[in-house]
């Protein structure tokens, strides 16, 4: 704009054309505004005739100190100015712009800023909220007890938390310089590359894993990990997000439940007993014996009522005994109990409540054996007790 008039009609029309607010300022003592455009009633609230026509109004409510300050330090040596301000607007509400400008010596010898004003105020207001998610990412990332991770394409950590560090016993810096596949289990890794190999070729987004990983002193860290990649703009692989949850406690907890109940049911398929889980009152598994004692195979009892197969007339015991179980008390009692031929036979049962971990409420084992002959035997003895062998009388 050197020499040439700020307020000529050519510039005038220019300037307001381009909806942005250019401006002359001609810096003495004080600010004066030699020329600026009419949009910059939309930054301010103030026309420009106002602005030109009352210069403290410019000096002392548009442009605030600090912002004034900041200009200042933002001149290069060549006088050029680009630097981000807040305004003041008419309304009480703070306006950023950006503001570039270039310094010349005015005919008298002043010093004069020629420049242009942009509006940035959605630019910032965006900036604001990506640094906001930011800054909740980073408190989420470094205060998380699951652990996390960034890695690069290939497998190297690029960044990971401290409860990632903690579980992996090494820090972030070690860290930084290792890949994901040197940490997992050998035996899981193929599996976690051929998971990677389906997200890059476009199969999914990410996927999830229950892997095992080796600690720096050797361990072995069950993780239930969930990760997902990022792609560019152009569709390629940038990062990929991770978590982590250790789960080595619970997995050890079920292995060893699951040995646990693998010698249960093992002694239990080798006893003459039979052994039942009730689940209330449902079968949920039955030993073999079941089909050396009643005739029955397995798979004939289990999904059925227990009701299903003890006598009618032992009903009420039945449920005398479930009221029992009920308030946790161990019970034994003799039913009868029907045969797959359909005849009835004595069965002593010792029934009490099992607490299973996996299950949601707690369940019903009973061992019961055939007890005919016992009972044949107690009602020849009853028999005899009350009747005279020589008289044939009671």
């Amino acid at each position: 704009m050197t020499g040439a008039e700020p307020a000529s009609p050519w510039f005038r029309e220019w300037a307001e054309r381009t909806g942005h607010v250019f401006f002359v300022i001609r810096v003495e003592v004080a600010l004066t505004l030699e020329f600026v455009s009419e949009s910059v009633v939309e930054l301010t609230g103030h026309t420009a005739a106002e602005l030109l026509a009352d210069p403290h109004l410019l000096e002392h409510h548009v442009v605030p100190e600090q912002a004034k300050s900041r200009a200042a330090a933002g001149v290069d040596e060549a006088g050029r100015l680009d630097v981000e301000l807040d305004l003041h607007h008419r309304d009480g509400t703070t306006v950023r712009v950006h503001v570039v400008a270039s310094r010349r010596a005015g005919g008298d010898g002043a010093m004069v800023f020629e420049g242009v004003v942009y509006d940035i105020r959605e630019q910032h207001a965006a900036r604001q909220r990506a640094d906001q998610s930011e800054a909740w990412f980073r408190l989420s990332f470094e205060k998380s007890l699951i652990g996390m991770c960034v890695v690069a394409p290939g497998g190297r950590f690029l960044r990971c938390n401290p409860a990632l560090c903690q579980m992996l016993g090494r820090d972030n810096d070690e860290l930084s310089t290792m890949t994901w596949q040197e940490v997992t289990h050998p035996a899981d890794l193929q599996v976690d590359l051929d998971l990677v190999a389906a997200v890059l070729a476009g199969e999914s987004t990410g996927f999830r894993l229950l892997k095992r990983f080796v600690s720096k002193d050797g361990a072995i860290i069950w993780g239930d990990l969930t990760t997902a990649v990022l792609n560019d703009a152009d569709g390629r692989e940038s990062l990929w997000i991770s978590q982590v949850v250790d789960v080595t406690a619970k997995v050890e907890a079920e292995q060893a439940l699951a040995a646990s109940e693998q010698q249960y049911r093992l002694l239990a398929e080798n006893v003459s007993d039979v052994v039942v889980q009730l689940d209330r009152g449902i079968v949920r598994w039955v030993s073999p014996s079941l089909t050396r004692s009643l005739g029955w195979e397995p798979d004939d009892w289990i999904g059925r009522s227990v009701s299903d197969f003890h006598h009618p007339d032992d009903a009420e015991r039945v449920r005398a005994l479930d009221a029992s179980l009920g308030v946790g008390q161990p019970v034994i009692a003799r039913v009868r109990v029907r045969a797959k031929d359909g005849t009835y036979h004595w069965v002593s049962g010792h029934a009490a409540a099992y607490h299973s971990p996996t299950a949601g409420e707690a369940e019903t084992v009973v061992s019961i054996r055939l007890i005919d002959d016992d009972v044949a035997r107690e009602q020849e003895l009853d028999r005899r007790a009350t009747y005279d062998e020589l008289t044939g009388l009671l």
